[in-house]
């Protein structure tokens, strides 16, 4: 059995009970495996007895000792719950160590018994005394329990303590040293030096040295980055091949020409990619990356132009009804000289509308399908869907891109990131996919200015809208709320919209938020794009997709409170014309130094691949782009950032294992096939 086959509760393990499995419910525990992988958080180094340091030099330190006690008597206020110990150290003379909140421990520390001791010993100049609060002790022995070792230390929660932890850790890894196998390929461990995988679980929670415990983890995280790319590269291998389709780039050529704009560079190349691709026998799955305001969407339109062309359907799938009418709008104005047969396809269609659509797919008259979640649904049937065009992929699940997928026959997919993704993740977490990457932004784009201002100065953030709002541009507002809550002391979308109204009284305002009709939202953005509202007040609803070419400013209320990649977003619905724009980050102090650092790394780099990368260090890659709930897997021990070059190789060593892999041992090859079937049957998506 493999290490993923052991989700079933905690066999093998004894003594734990129901308090006891609560505990290690709370900590996500739930299994062999979850126990397994519940790495330790770090180390304590007890391989070695220390001195005390010179005082004069060092005041405080994390040490093991080893002491004699030589005496021993309460000290402090009239409580007297302090403990001061006369002891003697290893070739050192008698000194008072003073144990904080211990005096209950007069009885354990009897006097010419001799102790080890771990802990964080401070000195205090005035008192002349080394101290602790929290230490961990132990009578002296040549075989001590849990000193002259490193000892792992884990996350916890109530009524669990690392001691406990590392007890239920050593039943479950003996419980699956019985049953369980490697998942570790041969040519892996030899090509890097690794450890076999029993030897690295046992080093990660029970090193026998610190070099020891180094080969343990980079064989994890070899181990962990190489499954994550193998299972999703292995699925593409299998994909069956189909016959070549011969595209014309007849169609997609008239309207590149039509464009009143010359594409960038790497919208060029990123159409070549995916054209080739869509020429291939075998069925594309490709990852668009670009940067806000760089052209995605254009690129996946103009990439659909050659199957629309041969008569095949192409599906354009957006998270929300208000973006998938805005992609509609923009597409049609596109392509309204060319008699190309677009429809929309949303949730909210009325009834006679949404037939008559759903009629004009099913008999293919409709070429290009613009449409959210409708489009999944099993009343949604093409006559011959050829390509998928999924924007903000991470908005839809694995399971639900395959039903999308099988509604046609080899099916070509492309996805879009509405947040740009660091290359080292998305070469790990998107292994089966090709990635194709925007950088450079359109021609006459001016960089957006970023203001950072204290709550209080609003009035003149008021008077520079002002003389935005007299050239005719337009303005947005954000806020973190829609209507006032008891819990926080934030501006809302509601009050806000109100007292903007008088203080711009000869300006229309309006707000937007995902609580309206959304006929009434799409009326309000109609209105905005139209010029017919000036200042639009909104949450934070608008960071995808939004285009209104006249905005120029952009005001976000309590910045505080927004994420990285989200605020960098938010700036992206301004600075999409060669006009000059403003973002204004509004924020209430007192900041948090996290809050500090997101501030100022958006206020000095408008290149979101590079926030992207500073938000991944701050918040993981499940909050960042909400894979969890997209069905991808959750790292364990590997960092996309700091692992990054292990990524490359991984990935390389794949590419070659998958173009041939007749120079690999067969055990190798039968064990990777055996673990691919295990992980399907285990019912994991992939």
């Amino acid at each position: 059995m493999f290490l993923h086959e052991f989700e079933y509760e905690f066999k093998g393990i004894g003594g734990l009970g129901e308090k006891g499995v609560e505990r290690l419910n709370n900590l996500q525990i739930f299994n062999v495996k979850d126990l397994i992988e519940f790495f330790p958080v770090k180390y304590e180094d007890r391989q070695n007895i220390q001195t005390f340091p010179d005082f004069s030099k060092v005041k405080s330190c994390d040490m093991m000792t080893v002491f004699t006690v030589l005496g021993h008597k309460k000290f402090g206020d009239s409580s007297k719950k302090n403990l001061k110990l006369t002891v003697k150290s290893i070739n050192e003379e008698p000194f008072e160590i003073l144990l904080f909140n211990r005096a209950f421990l007069e009885n354990v520390f009897k006097i010419d018994k001799k102790f080890y001791i771990y802990s964080k010993f401070t000195y205090n100049d005035y008192s002349g005394l080394w101290s602790c609060s929290n230490f961990d002790s132990e009578v002296y022995s040549d075989k001590p329990e849990r000193f002259k070792k490193i000892l792992p230390v884990y996350s916890l929660t109530e009524g669990l303590t690392s001691k406990k932890i590392s007890l239920y850790v050593k039943e479950a890894l003996e419980y699956f040293f019985k049953f369980g196998q490697t998942d570790i390929p041969r040519f892996l461990i030899e090509k890097y030096s690794l450890l076999s995988l029993s030897d690295a679980l046992k080093e990660i929670h029970f090193p026998s040295s610190l070099e020891m415990l180094e080969k343990a983890k980079k064989t994890l995280i070899y181990r962990e980055i190489f499954l994550l790319q193998f299972f999703s590269r292995y699925r593409s291998s299998k994909i069956l091949f189909r016959e070549k389709k011969d595209l014309s780039k007849d169609l997609l050529e008239k309207v590149v020409s039509s464009l009143p704009f010359e594409l960038t560079g790497d919208q060029k190349i990123s159409i070549d990619e995916i054209f080739f691709d869509l020429n291939s026998s075998k069925p594309m799955n490709r990852l668009l990356q670009g940067d806000v305001g760089s052209g995605k969407t254009l690129v996946a339109l103009l990439s659909g132009l050659p199957l629309i062309e041969a008569g095949y359907q192409v599906a354009f799938m957006a998270p929300t009804d208000l973006l998938a009418r805005q992609h509609y709008d923009n597409l049609s104005n596109i392509l309204a000289p060319f008699n190309i047969s677009m429809t929309l396809l949303t949730g909210s269609l009325r009834k006679r509308d949404k037939e008559q659509t759903l009629e004009s797919i099913r008999n293919g008259t409709s070429g290009l399908i613009v449409g959210t979640h409708a489009i999944f649904y099993e009343s949604t049937e093409f006559k011959r869907l050829a390509y998928v065009i999924i924007d903000e992929q991470h908005k839809f699940g694995v399971v639900q891109r395959e039903e999308l997928k099988n509604k046609g026959e080899g099916v070509d997919m492309l996805l879009m990131s509405a947040t740009p993704i660091p290359r080292s993740f998305a070469l790990t977490l998107f292994g089966d996919l090709e990635v194709s990457f925007i950088k450079t932004l359109p021609k006459g784009r001016l960089p957006i200015t970023t203001y950072l201002a204290r709550h209080g100065n609003e009035d003149k953030v008021y008077e520079f809208l002002r003389k935005e709002l007299l050239k005719g541009h337009q303005v947005y507002f954000v806020y973190p709320l829609i209507s006032s809550s008891e819990k926080f002391e934030l501006k809302d979308v509601n009050n806000m919209c109100l007292k903007l109204k008088e203080v711009f009284g000869e300006y229309v305002v309006d707000m937007l938020h995902s609580k309206l009709p959304s006929d009434l939202k799409e009326e309000i953005m109609k209105n905005f794009y139209s010029k017919k509202v000036d200042i639009l007040v909104a949450t934070s609803v608008i960071e995808v997709g939004i285009d209104c070419p006249n905005a120029t400013c952009m005001v976000v209320e309590h910045a505080e409170r927004f994420g990285l990649s989200t605020l960098h977003q938010i700036r992206g619905r301004v600075g999409r014309s060669n006009l000059q724009s403003f973002f204004f980050l509004l924020y209430k102090e007192p900041l948090t130094s996290a809050g500090k650092f997101r501030l100022k790394t958006i206020k000095e780099n408008l290149d979101g691949f590079k926030i992207a990368e500073e938000d991944l260090r701050l918040r993981g890659p499940g909050n960042l782009f909400g894979l969890e709930q997209a069905g991808y897997l959750k790292l364990k021990i590997a960092n996309f950032v700091n692992d990054r070059e292990i990524i490359v190789l991984i990935r390389e060593e794949l590419d070659l294992f998958f173009y041939d892999n007749s120079a690999y041992d067969k055990l190798d090859i039968d064990l990777l096939d055996n673990l691919f079937c295990s992980y399907l049957n285990a019912g994991r998506s992939i």
